[in-house]
């Protein structure tokens, strides 16, 4: 490399210097001052950045997608669960209270399609933790709203909300 002035490089002073938005990849889109967390800013070209990398249409697309297969199977697990509560309320502690009552059969069902659905639902939130990159912490919280009855109905409400206004879903 030649011993070039600064003044002659092309490049100019302010970009040599350090900013907390770069790393090991290069600068971020993010302006300086602002953290590049899950929340939405806007970078230098106006366009959203979220966890210092900008939203683009594509990045969109596919965190929409991801959002609605999770939705869908939240309530499908929610739901199952429901279902599933009623079935072990009705086998285990009304029906021994009747001598002789008959459980159907189809009850045995429940127990099997909320198991594969609950499999189906873990998928789903890996899918969105990973195209929104979320935390693992965020993921296991998200995973586990899946066994507690209704719990998957609200987590599945905040998640939605978050992730809208976070990638800008709305618009």
């Amino acid at each position: 490399m030649t011993d070039t002035p600064r003044s002659e490089n092309p490049r100019s002073d302010a970009q040599h210097t350090a900013t907390p938005a770069t790393d090991a990849a290069g600068p971020s889109t993010a302006p300086t001052g602002t953290p590049a967390t899950g929340t939405a800013a806007a970078g230098t070209d106006g366009a959203p950045v979220v966890n210092g990398r900008p939203v683009t249409p594509t990045r969109q697309r596919q965190v929409r997608g991801a959002l609605t297969r999770y939705s869908v199977m939240a309530y499908a697990t929610g739901v199952m669960l429901l279902l599933l509560c009623v079935v072990m309320i009705v086998r285990y502690i009304i029906l021994p209270a009747t001598s002789g009552g008959e459980i159907p059969s189809w009850t045995s069902w429940v127990a099997r399609i909320h198991g594969w659905l609950f499999i189906v639902y873990l998928v789903t939130c890996l899918d969105l933790g990973v195209k929104a990159r979320w935390e693992p912490v965020k993921w296991l919280t998200t995973g586990l709203a899946g066994v507690i009855p209704v719990m998957s109905f609200i987590v599945e409400r905040n998640r939605r909300r978050e992730v809208r206004s976070t990638f800008l879903l709305d618009a």
